[in-house]
């Protein structure tokens, strides 16, 4: 049976993608998307690295974050995937986050007590996100279409999109 927001992604979809038929990145059904959308400072000791990989540069998208953190707000147990349908329902584009699919640096990734990730840059712990987590939560800005990135790619997100381009260089 197809979900409102199933429906409303294939609306924006057909509307917005060059691609169709591009399926629904439903995102984490474990995850709570509290400390994803309202952030956290530092992560939870002991940390584990899991591997090097390429991590890209992204912004948020100010209207959205504003839609999310009133979801999250009244309801702090809702996952990244209820997250994801809530914005497919609330929202005509469903992206929180503008990824910069231009930038890519390798970083070592780190997964805190929590099960949040991080990088260390410049010797200070930032919070790195996985696309594959978050699902249609992130979208690419710059590159074929919003959805021309790697589908289990990494990003660190930053306060505006000058700043992001700045350290994509």
């Amino acid at each position: 049976m197809e979900t409102q927001a199933d429906i409303n992604w294939k609306s924006y979809a057909s509307t917005f993608l060059n691609d169709k038929n591009i399926k629904l990145r439903v995102g984490s059904k474990f995850k709570t998307a509290f400390p994803w959308i309202n952030g956290v400072v530092t992560p939870a000791m002991p940390t584990r690295m899991l591997s090097n990989v390429v991590v890209f540069e992204s912004w948020q998208n100010p209207h959205n974050m504003r839609i999310a953190k009133e979801i999250v707000k009244s309801n702090k147990k809702i996952t990244l995937r209820e997250l994801v349908s809530e914005m497919l329902i609330t929202s005509e584009i469903p992206y929180i986050w503008w990824l910069y699919p231009v930038s890519t640096k390798v970083r070592a990734i780190h997964e805190d007590a929590n099960g949040i990730t991080f990088i260390k840059l410049n010797n200070k712990w930032q919070m790195v996100f996985s696309s594959k987590m978050v699902g249609a939560l992130v979208g690419a800005q710059g590159g074929l279409n919003t959805e021309s990135f790697p589908p289990n790619s990494y990003f660190i997100s930053w306060e505006n999109e000058e700043l992001a381009r700045n350290h994509a260089k």
